[in-house]
C-alpha cells in the first residue's frame, strides 16, 4: 500500500504487470519467469531449474504426442511396463500403482510425482 498519493492516480486504472499474460496464466508466467532468473543468478543450478522449467512450460503449452509413436514406446523393460489406456501412456513396476506419464519437451514426466523422468531414445525404428 502506499505511503501517498500516486501520481498519476492509480485508481480504476491499476498499474501495468511486468509480464504482460491472461489471468489464467500469471501463476504459470510468474513461475518461468522466476526459473528464468535463477537461472541467470545461479548458472551452478541450471541443470534443476531446466528440469522444472521443461514442466512448467509444458502446462502452458502442452506436448502432444501422437498415438503411434506412443505405441513405439510400449514394452516390458525388465520389471517395468511401459502401456497405453485410453490414449495415455502408463508406467507401472511389480507391485507398484501404475504412474500416468505426460509428455514434456524431450522427456516424459510421471503426473503424480515431480522428481521422476523417462527420456526415450529411438534407435533404428526401435526405442531404448
Amino acid at each position: 500500500m502506499p505511503f501517498s498519493k500516486p501520481s498519476p492516480d492509480w485508481e480504476g486504472i491499476g498499474i501495468a504487470p511486468d509480464i504482460g499474460v491472461a489471468t489464467s496464466q500469471a501463476f504459470n508466467a510468474t513461475i518461468v519467469q522466476a526459473l528464468h532468473d535463477l537461472s541467470k543468478l545461479h548458472p551452478e543450478n541450471i541443470a534443476g531449474h531446466q528440469w522444472l522449467l521443461e514442466d512448467e512450460l509444458a502446462k502452458e503449452k502442452p506436448v502432444s504426442v501422437d498415438l503411434s509413436q506412443l505405441k513405439m514406446y510400449t514394452s516390458n523393460y525388465g520389471p517395468r511396463k511401459l502401456y497405453i489406456e485410453n490414449r495415455q501412456l502408463y508406467y507401472h513396476r511389480d507391485e507398484d500403482l501404475p504412474y500416468a506419464l505426460s509428455p514434456t519437451k524431450t522427456l516424459f514426466r510421471f503426473v503424480d510425482t515431480d522428481d521422476i523422468r523417462i527420456m526415450f531414445i529411438p534407435e533404428n525404428g526401435t526405442v531404448k
